[in-house]
């Protein structure tokens, strides 16, 4: 799960340069994740707290941390504060301890 904050300056509704970033993001976000060996879950948005949430599921943290260093990616964390947290849905973490 990548969890990005931007400061209320650099919202991208109005600031156009930040706007157009935001945007190509978003449209090849899942080309980006393919070529990595990722795949795009689903992205949401805290709009007033100015917080993006985006989920993928990728074979290892390599191929999500290649993902990441895709230059429409990159160009949209650099006015973010990112951080990349290593989840799990419930059902596989119940199945990794098993009696």
């Amino acid at each position: 799960m990548q969890v990005s904050k931007h400061p209320p300056v650099t919202f991208p509704t109005y600031d156009r340069r930040y706007l157009a970033m935001s945007l190509n993001r978003f449209e090849n976000i899942g080309k980006s994740a393919r070529k990595d060996g990722a795949k795009l879950i689903g992205s949401h948005t805290d709009h007033p707290m100015h917080v993006v949430h985006v989920f993928y599921e990728t074979p290892s943290m390599d191929a999500l941390m290649g993902m990441m260093m895709e230059p429409d990616i990159v160009a949209m964390i650099a006015f973010c504060k990112t951080r990349v947290f290593p989840v799990m849905d419930h059902r596989s973490t119940h199945g990794m301890h098993k009696n």
